[in-house]
């Protein structure tokens, strides 16, 4: 996709749509102060800075040629998912700092399948020395930026509203369900895969 406008549309769709990391970050808006939850966007923008980059530039060429790098990397993020699925089941929510941090944002962005529909799909095929693909990871990092402090705000007007009816505890307990239920999709269209 080398059409500026055309990428930042297609960065813009696949953030909006739901995920583990957005899950995560509506979880933090809903159960923590929001300005406490606006450090977490350096955490989604390092968490796909990093993934994005290397497996558009290290990873995409290995796996155009090789299936089984695209089912391991796939198995990895769901393995990842179902243990923070794991630990938001259990865990108690602080009543400032929350339950969500920097840790767990960045890590599951960088494990989130979305960084693989970014490189793989999104971003055109580069060169680490093309300067066009600084052009394109800054128009990145302004889409993330806005979409990240979309999912917070989202996150704390469902909060604001559903704070007498529902606890902090019962909304990461259906952040948890939410991100277990995308590890067994992983899982299952891997198995799916391989049975193929």
């Amino acid at each position: 996709m080398n059409d500026p406008l055309a990428f930042v549309v297609a960065v813009a769709i696949v953030l909006a749509t739901p995920g583990p990391t957005n899950t995560l970050l509506a979880t933090a808006g809903a159960t923590m102060r929001l300005r406490h939850c606006f450090a977490l966007i350096p955490a989604e923008v390092n968490g796909y800075l990093v993934s994005v980059g290397l497996l558009l530039l290290v990873i995409r060429p290995i796996a155009e040629s090789s299936h089984l790098v695209s089912l391991f990397l796939r198995v990895t993020s769901a393995s990842y998912l179902a243990f923070l699925a794991s630990r938001l089941w259990c865990a108690y929510p602080k009543s400032e700092s929350g339950i969500v941090g920097f840790r767990q944002v960045f890590l599951t962005t960088l494990l989130n399948p979305k960084a693989l529909v970014f490189a793989f799909i999104v971003f055109p095929e580069q060169r680490l020395w093309d300067h066009s693909l600084l052009r394109f990871f800054g128009l990145f990092v302004a889409t993330i930026t806005i979409c990240c402090a979309g999912w917070l705000t989202i996150g704390a007007a469902i909060g604001r509203q559903s704070r007498r009816f529902i606890t902090p505890q019962f909304l990461q307990r259906g952040a948890a369900l939410v991100i277990g239920c995308f590890a067994l999709t992983i899982f299952v269209s891997v198995l799916l895969e391989g049975i193929k």
